[in-house]
């Protein structure tokens, strides 16, 4: 299913093991530009998919953050959205990746559907991008219930403060690490209603 011309559907909506096939036509493109071509979704997907179950085997937290790391910053988006998918959530991939807005895919959960953006960091989130996306996510509300921001990089306290009770929740740190690993069902990885935004440092 793809909705406004721009996102696959996949999870527990879709159906078991549905994809949305799309040929891949002409010349091999260099690797960036393959990984951001709506045409190669799927190829992008399929990596994710992989580097999300190679990092299920990894007990060492140090080394799997080492190689969360040194994911392509595109796979990572992909991979956190199969994570999501895996815990019974139906996501949605944004295809072009060089026009996601700042939305990185989305998250559909008991008739509720929540923005997400995905940063593959390896040093201190920059607090303007969190104001920027809790901005977006708010501007957005007929649309989103609320945001999940998810990183792989390091915390500091200005970027909780930037964050948006209650909208947007940030998963990082040993929360990321749980959500890759399929611990929770997916509300624990998303907004609560009427409650704090903010997830596992």
């Amino acid at each position: 299913m793809i909705e406004s011309g721009a996102l696959f559907l996949f999870g527990a909506a879709a159906g078991a093991g549905a994809a949305l096939a799309i040929p891949v036509t002409g010349r091999l493109l260099a690797r960036s530009l393959r990984l951001r071509s709506g045409a190669n979704a799927l190829v992008r997907q399929r990596r994710a998919r992989r580097d999300l179950e190679r990092l299920r085997l990894i007990d060492d937290n140090r080394e799997a953050f080492l190689q969360l790391r040194e994911l392509d910053p595109l796979v990572f988006e992909d991979l956190v959205l199969a994570a999501y998918a895996d815990t019974g959530a139906s996501v949605q991939y944004t295809l072009h990746k060089y026009r996601d807005g700042g939305i990185d895919g989305e998250i559909l959960h008991r008739g509720q559907r929540y923005a997400m953006q995905a940063k593959r960091y390896r040093g201190r989130i920059d607090p303007g991008q969190v104001r920027q996306f809790v901005d977006l996510v708010r501007a957005r509300g007929d649309r989103y219930a609320g945001g999940v921001l998810v990183h792989s990089g390091r915390t500091g306290s200005a970027a909780w403060t930037a964050l948006d009770a209650g909208s947007v929740r940030m998963v990082s740190g040993q929360g990321l690490l749980a959500l890759i690993r399929g611990a929770g069902p997916p509300e624990t990885w998303l907004p609560r209603p009427g409650g704090a935004g903010t997830g596992a440092a």
